[in-house]
């Protein structure tokens, strides 16, 4: 994978941020004290990889204690994987907080993947493999990703939500 540096900013002329992209967003380890985030990424229809954002190569930290990157952090950013990629892959870190304000969105098998490492926060954040309001009966689908999976030491998803079309049941909606 390749490192491919950028900076989420506002556009001067449109005060927003949104980025189309092809290939993940990839941090290589041996990284410290970085912040990524007021902006959004979202994947391009020709999104070649399984993630939009990658944190270190999973398995490839060789230290002890397993942490190979150290204090990232991805205040208010949105990643939208658009139906062909997942949302973010964090490998062997260490001091990770994600939101307050995150919001990914229309990931394919997960919205947050932990390997290894420790102290990943997830704060205040949304999740939704698909929109709230798109009808996966009427379009003869069934959901199918994972919101947070960790596989890994001590990480904590604070405050969060996830949401996911009610499921009908006779006459009654129930949720879960």
């Amino acid at each position: 994978m390749q490192l491919l540096p950028f900076r989420l900013l506002p556009k001067p002329e449109s005060r927003c941020c949104t980025d189309r992209i092809s290939k993940p967003l990839v941090l290589p380890e041996m990284n410290a004290n970085m912040q990524f985030g007021f902006g959004s990424l979202v994947a391009a229809p020709n999104f070649e990889g399984d993630f939009l954002f990658v944190i270190g190569e999973e398995g490839a930290c060789k230290y002890p204690q397993g942490s190979c990157n150290l204090d990232i952090n991805f205040p208010s950013l949105f990643l939208d994987g658009a139906k062909v990629a997942s949302g973010m892959q964090i490998n062997n870190v260490m001091g990770v907080t994600i939101g307050p304000g995150g919001y990914f969105l229309n990931f394919t098998q997960f919205g947050l993947q932990i390997n290894a490492g420790h102290e990943v926060m997830m704060d205040r954040c949304w999740l939704g493999e698909t929109n709230f309001d798109y009808d996966h009966e009427q379009r003869g689908t069934k959901p199918n990703a994972t919101a947070i999976q960790i596989n890994g030491n001590v990480s904590v998803a604070a405050l969060r939500a996830f949401f996911r079309k009610p499921e009908r049941s006779g006459c009654r909606t129930t949720t879960s």
